[in-house]
């Protein structure tokens, strides 16, 4: 790894009253002698987050470590500290995760090479603490349509998250300066996932690498576990306008659509938000829906067969003895999710 690319990355980790989680990724961020610049990003109650100050302190002098305090909401707080970044590549990295730095770090020289893509990842690992330490291949794919209109359709045909990808830093300001304007993660938490993810196609291309990038731990204090879609059902209309309308901004003008056939473009795929989803929620239940719905697995599973380079279309158990789990990134990431599933007090791990 060139020193040229870790110079033009920032880490950004927001925290919240997990200091063992940071601690293990502190752990796994040394072992792999991670040069990059690290922004932590702090709203932790005063004992974790003096807890947080003395982690910093203890690993300082091996990683590039740089921290902030700011008690607010999730959305806020990320844009506050990313309009702050100077480098022109950003990857978040939750507490609890680890992301592998030669899938960062090809992703950065990658982007280096193509101005038209606003981002890239490669394949999502979810380890399930609950079920035997199973993991996932979890849904991804690149989104290389020339037409930002064809790439936002795709993605509310097939939805992922592209939240961790590695972005020009641009495009991710962008993105959450208009999801804060926007949405109140508070109220409704599914419309800031659903807006940043589609700016980030709309504003370029987006590259998915079938390579090992991410390994995520799936266990009971995950924010997406406890965390409602829509708390606020009583103005849940409300914020789907406030959701749309800004979306369907960007997208006529990046598309160059009138605004009207961009707000029925949204409404299409993301209408059925404006109760909060009760509507689709009682459509699940149905048998048509169902076949439906298994109709699609069973296509999507056969294309993930006969074109394995398109990963993946469906959430697929990963067999760790494949060759793809050989390298040492890897390794050391399994090993201590496996070893430390509630992060690391003040054991030191071998």
């Amino acid at each position: 790894m060139s020193q040229e690319l870790h110079e033009q990355l920032t880490y950004l980790i927001p925290t919240r009253n997990r200091p063992y989680f940071l601690r293990r990724l502190f752990v796994f961020m040394d072992l792999m002698d991670v040069k990059a610049a690290i922004q932590i990003i702090d709203s932790s109650q005063p004992e974790d987050q003096e807890h947080n100050r003395i982690l910093i302190k203890e690993f300082r002098q091996r990683l590039n470590l740089h921290y902030m305090y700011v008690n607010l909401p999730i959305i806020t707080k990320c844009r506050q500290a990313i309009e702050k970044i100077e480098t022109p590549y950003l990857v978040f990295c939750a507490d609890d995760d680890f992301l592998l730095p030669d899938g960062v770090y090809s992703c950065v020289d990658f982007l280096n090479r193509t101005p038209d893509y606003s981002c890239a990842q490669g394949i999502m690992v979810s380890l399930n603490t609950d079920k035997q330490n199973r993991c996932y291949r979890l849904r991804g794919y690149s989104i290389e349509d020339d037409s930002p209109l064809k790439r936002f359709q795709r993605l509310g045909t097939n939805w992922y998250s592209t939240f961790y990808s590695v972005y020009r830093t641009p495009v991710i300001v962008k993105g959450y300066q208009v999801t804060d304007d926007a949405c109140d993660d508070l109220r409704a938490r599914i419309f800031p996932e659903i807006l940043l993810s589609q700016m980030s196609v709309i504003l370029g291309k987006v590259k998915f690498f079938p390579r090992l990038y991410n390994l995520r731990e799936e266990h009971v204090t995950n924010e997406s576990a406890v965390t409602p879609n829509v708390q606020d059902q009583e103005h849940v209309r409300e914020l789907y306008m406030g959701f749309r309308d800004p979306l369907a901004a960007q997208l006529a003008e990046s598309s160059g659509t009138t605004l009207d056939f961009a707000r029925s473009e949204v409404d299409k795929y993301y209408g059925y938000l404006k109760d909060g989803g009760k509507a689709m929620a009682e459509r699940k239940k149905t048998l048509r829906f169902r076949l439906r719905r298994e109709t699609i697995r069973l296509v999507q599973q056969f294309h993930d067969l006969v074109q394995p380079n398109a990963i993946l279309q469906n959430r697929k158990r990963l067999n760790l003895t494949k060759p793809i789990c050989r390298n040492e990134a890897w390794q050391s990431a399994h090993h201590l999710m496996v070893k430390y599933p509630h992060g690391i007090t003040d054991i030191k791990p071998k």
